[in-house]
């Protein structure tokens, strides 16, 4: 039987259903005019290159906008009153009546995305990009491509002219067959094959018939949706002779990465695709941009996360950088291999916004005759030797930086370390520590010296010469050589210090008491292997030294002079490197 209450409870919650419905019913028109506004903003009125071809309506960002809208009213089922329904922020104010429903109107006038700005001077190539409306910043930006900072350390790694594989593939017109480098399952199953159209990435596909685990004999793909998708998004510019340039790149990519950072390439294809698109280059606005004595520089574009550059059939990405050598850049691709020589070359310079669409275009013919030739092989690396711990080579010319990579067996089994299957050693200089590289990487996976007995290492150094343009991320090989058999066997400990001088100022040091750090006093702590010890041998007793970390500090109210302090310093050793003897330094801190 229903009573007065329950009655009343009815009501209530009708009443917050209606709500919520009216709330759904305002919203959805809304939806569709933002997302209009959106798509119109997409296409600037600035023209590039061609006429714009109608835009399509991106339907994901309606659904996503629906799927929210009616969250609130499931959940208003739950609620006892109206005044308790909790309405999007957005949208709906908290209210008692339905008759604040309008909320939601006044809201779309709030995320209507303004019309793109017209430019002022009709000379001027720089275009405002159009506004970015609310419901594209509730869209998930794509990843930045990952781009190397100053900071990382790129592995080396064959250019194209140096990979011997080739595939064995053909194309007519835009119909692209390729075959697979081996009819092996074990070893087909890790590669990939990335194929770029005019530079840009286009699919990575491979050989795998998943359900009866063999390898398919061919694969044949018509490139031209992926052209005309390519021109219509802007990434590529429509050519003039129905030509685009496609490469064909083979990876042994066990990490299942591929693309022009990945360092196993194994082998190559290069032709052209003939196609006739059935598209046209989408309405982009134009970047500010200069060409001067080869070097290119342009302003930063409005809305613009990052600019990709595409010479002939290379791409690279730029995030703060705004100025490239495009002479200097030509001249490093075509020495790794990864254009092809010729007498005038295609500049493409794309603005991309946070969601990688593109928003402005700066493109250029650039005549220029280079005198740089394709590396086609590698050369050796000679006299590799290892004493005390630390492996040495002849130099090779022109090699800026070497990597040396390491590997190890046990009793004849190959072992993988943490560390070492990660990583090698780095360095610009034709020697390398293997003894602390090792100490470190075996103490980082577990393993101690009573682990290592059965243990022997062998390293491959290679000498590489980096991009001095900013422009290829791929250090191209030079040469490389090989050490095996070692047993890592301690040597001497390489501990070798020295005293320094420092100052401290005595107005700081009369308020409070001052610390130095160790490096201020005394030099070389980088030659020491293991954990270091500091004990003070001499100087005065106000002046205190941390025995692990070697801090100096110095107590508060010290008289202006120059304090002379002794110190031992010593270094525990490692895996690597024995202990080493405790060396007694002197170094001074000036008070003034």
């Amino acid at each position: 039987m229903f009573g007065r209450n329950d009655m009343k409870t009815l009501v209530k919650r009708l009443s917050s259903m209606f709500l919520a419905l009216a709330m759904v019913v305002s919203i959805t028109p809304v939806t569709g005019a933002v997302l209009a506004d959106e798509t119109e903003a997409d296409t600037p009125a600035v023209t590039e290159e061609s006429e714009p071809e109608k835009p399509k309506e991106t339907k994901k960002p309606a659904a996503e906008t629906t799927k929210e809208t009616k969250k609130p009213a499931e959940e208003s089922k739950e609620t006892e009153a109206p005044k308790e329904t909790e309405a999007p922020k957005e949208t709906v104010k908290e209210t008692e009546a339905p008759k604040e429903t309008k909320a939601p109107a006044e809201t779309a006038k709030e995320t209507e995305a303004p019309a793109p700005e017209e430019p002022k001077e009709t000379e001027a190539p720089a275009t405002e990009a159009p506004k970015e409306t609310e419901a594209s910043k509730e869209e998930a930006p794509v990843e930045k491509p990952k781009t190397p900072d100053s900071n990382t350390k790129q592995d080396p790694k064959k250019g194209p002219s140096q990979v011997e594989g080739k595939i064995d593939a053909s194309i007519e017109g835009s119909v692209l067959t390729f075959k697979p480098l081996s009819k092996n399952y074990d070893t087909e199953v890790s590669k990939n094959y990335d194929v770029y159209i005019a530079g840009v990435l286009s699919d990575v596909y491979d050989f795998i018939d998943i359900e009866n685990d063999t390898i398919m004999d061919s694969l044949t793909i018509d490139l031209k949706d992926d052209i005309d998708q390519l021109i219509e998004s802007g990434m590529i510019k429509k050519s003039a002779d129905n030509t685009y340039p496609v490469w064909v790149f083979a990876y042994d990519c066990e990490d299942g990465v591929s693309g022009y950072d990945q360092t196993m390439m194994v082998a190559t294809w290069r032709g052209t695709a003939d196609c006739n698109p059935s598209t046209k280059s989408k309405k982009l606005g134009a970047v500010k941009a200069t060409f001067k004595n080869g070097v290119l520089s342009w302003k930063s574009y409005k809305n613009a996360l990052f600019y990709t550059l595409t010479i002939n059939e290379y791409n690279c990405n730029f995030y703060r950088q705004r100025k490239i050598s495009v002479s200097k850049a030509i001249d490093w691709l075509i020495k790794g291999g990864y254009i092809q020589k010729a007498d005038k070359y295609s500049i493409r310079l794309v603005a991309l916004n946070k969601f990688a669409n593109p928003i402005a275009v700066y493109s250029k013919d650039y005549t220029y005759q280079s005198s740089s030739e394709p590396l086609t092989t590698v050369g050796t690396v000679n006299g590799i030797k290892l004493e005390n711990g630390v492996l040495t080579w002849d130099a090779v010319d022109n090699a800026t930086n070497y990597f040396v990579e390491v590997s190890a067996t046990k009793n004849g089994q190959e072992v993988i370390f943490e560390e070492l299957d990660y990583d090698g050693i780095h360095t610009k200089t034709n020697q390398a520590d293997v003894n602390n590289f090792i100490s470190e990487a075996c103490e980082g996976s577990g393993y101690d010296e009573y682990d290592l007995s059965g243990f022997k290492f062998s390293f491959i150094v290679i000498a590489y010469e980096e991009d001095h343009t900013d422009c290829c991320y791929e250090p191209i090989k030079l040469a490389e050589g090989s050490y095996g058999n070692y047993k890592c066997v301690p040597a001497e400990n390489p501990l070798s210090v020295s005293g320094k001088k420092a100052t401290v100022k005595y107005k700081k040091l009369k308020k409070k008491k001052q610390t130095l750090n160790v490096s201020k006093v005394i030099n070389g702590l980088g030659t020491a292997r293991g954990s270091k010890t500091f004990v003070k041998v001499s100087g005065d007793k106000k002046i205190s030294i941390n025995k692990s970390t070697g801090k100096v500090t110095l107590k508060k109210g010290m008289k202006k002079k120059t304090y002379v302090i002794k110190v031992t310093v010593s270094a525990a050793g490692n895996l690597g490197y024995l202990p080493s003897e405790g060396q007694t330094i002197t170094f001074r801190i000036r008070v003034k």
